[in-house]
């Protein structure tokens, strides 16, 4: 296959799984070396569409604005198993929950959720260079990000509906399942498609829808400010 030296992925710096590490979907070349992988990410842009129409203001339109950005990060990083791709993926991971996070400190302290843009903003930009230069934290980064999270929440105390929270964290546990064989190849067969990242992304795309909606379940929730 000729392709523009542009889109030469293999001129990249290769992602950190890459030879064989890389998910049960092999590297199939081409413009998508990981053609399935890749356009699961429609999901979270389509997901994304959905919140935007649902959005009452500035801050649910960012979150859906977000959410697209996650869907097109980790398609580029499947795309072209680069490592700027899979540095652009994981940033992306943090946008939501830190969005979530500096939402409830807006909460707590009675600020509009603009005033504090600045710590979203140098918050990611932290975890940015982490990833840069020490890729290997990604993971635990990850897990300290979530537990800050459910930290927050504790601690703002808002009034939502709990149901909404807890379907969205049996969604993502059940994606976690299905990420887990895939990612560590313990089920991989030449004989079935290799979807089980793909399953992973369409999961955590209606994770994210159920967790707007949590969001958005109280009157001071996801619309507690739109200065």
């Amino acid at each position: 296959m000729i392709q523009s030296p542009m889109l030469d992925w293999t001129t990249w710096m290769p992602a950190t799984c890459l030879p064989l590490d890389c998910f049960c979907e092999g590297d199939a070349g081409g413009v998508l070396r990981q053609p399935i992988n890749t356009i699961s990410n429609l999901a979270f842009i389509f997901v994304g569409a959905w919140i935007w129409t649902r959005a009452k203001n500035n801050l649910g339109r960012t979150f859906a604005v977000l959410l697209a950005i996650i869907g097109l990060a980790s398609g580029f990083y499947h795309a072209s198993l680069s490592f700027v791709g899979q540095t652009l993926d994981v940033v992306a991971i943090f946008l939501l929950p830190s969005l979530m996070i500096v939402d409830n400190i807006a909460y707590e302290t009675k600020r509009p959720f603009l005033s504090l843009a600045w710590v979203f903003v140098l918050g990611n930009a932290l975890f940015f260079a982490l990833i840069v230069f020490v890729p290997d934290l990604r993971r635990p980064l990850v897990a300290v990000f979530s537990l800050a999270l459910v930290l927050s929440e504790r601690r703002a105390r808002r009034e939502r509906n709990l149901n909404l929270l807890g379907a969205a964290l049996g969604c993502f546990f059940l994606s976690f399942m299905i990420w887990i064989p895939d990612r560590f190849q313990w089920v991989c067969s030449p004989s079935l498609p290799p979807l089980g990242h793909a399953i992973w992304h369409l999961l955590n795309a209606t994770t994210a829808g159920i967790l707007f909606l949590y969001l958005d379940s109280d009157r001071d929730g996801i619309r507690q400010s739109s200065a």
